[in-house]
């Protein structure tokens, strides 16, 4: 008799382990890199060589003031290829008039992931200068 009511403990332990993994759910997992959607803002404050166009997609812009009272801006981009895309940029400053108040000497070098999104801040380097316009070059070290 002892020998049953176990063998039946067990089975209902079976039973009840059977159903509870009998539930049906669906795990919905975005892509691991969706494909971003140009921001019109950031396009307004992006210029992009035209053999870069397929590759770097400004998503989002922003601006602010940093703890000196300058302008700060920021770029996201995102690289929509399957590689890295190794690009440089330059950023031209403008006063409140839309006059060209300086712009980087040199090239900065970015490297993106594929398919990731990179931030970009830049400072004003002056207190007049309030708009900024980053310029995308092809590298020629790819």
């Amino acid at each position: 008799m002892k020998h049953r009511t176990r063998l039946a403990a067990l089975a209902a332990v079976v039973v009840a382990g059977a159903f509870a993994g009998c539930r049906t759910s669906t795990n919905t997992v975005d892509p691991a890199a969706p494909v971003g959607t140009p921001s019109p803002e950031a396009m307004k404050h992006t210029i992009t060589d035209p053999s870069l166009s397929d590759e770097i997609v400004p998503v989002f812009y922003s601006k602010g003031r940093n703890d000196a009272g300058f302008t700060v801006v920021q770029l996201q981009v995102q690289n929509q290829t399957r590689s890295v895309a190794r690009v440089n940029y330059r950023v031209q400053w403008f006063d409140t008039n839309g006059l060209l108040v300086t712009t980087t000497p040199v090239s900065t070098a970015l490297a993106i992931e594929a398919g990731s999104v990179e931030t970009i801040r830049v400072d004003a380097p002056t207190a007049n200068a309030v708009d900024a316009k980053i310029r995308f070059i092809e590298s020629v070290n790819n």
